[in-house]
């Protein structure tokens, strides 16, 4: 899964910085400590489910921690596009009549 870039557009959803710059350092910053943690937690709990349980075992531990962090990564695509959507849909439906009426008309008024 692209993390970094889910994570930049997240930030630039939520409009938690100002500039472009400052989105990308904050973003940057995260995703370099959540990886740095994952090096480290990562064998830790692999070995200890290891001498916990059987290796077949452990790997069925993961298998089901994958495949609850792909439903959850497809809810959360699913509950984004229905939102989007939902956005679009006040946001074309709040047009008024002045803004769609042509600002020429094909029938020119002489006075």
């Amino acid at each position: 899964m692209p993390t970094f870039n889910e994570m930049l557009m997240a930030c630039k959803e939520l409009r938690i910085q100002e500039s472009e710059l400052a989105q990308y350092g904050l973003v940057s910053g995260l995703w370099n400590m959540a990886f740095s943690i994952g090096d480290i937690i990562g064998p830790t709990v692999g070995g200890l489910l290891v001498q916990t349980l059987t290796f077949s075992d452990a790997a069925a531990v993961l298998a089901l921690c994958s495949l609850t962090l792909a439903f959850l990564k497809l809810t959360q695509r699913f509950y984004r596009y229905k939102t989007r959507h939902k956005r679009e849909e006040i946001d074309n439906g709040s047009e008024s009549e002045d803004e769609t009426k042509p600002l020429l008309s094909s029938n020119p008024v002489i006075h």
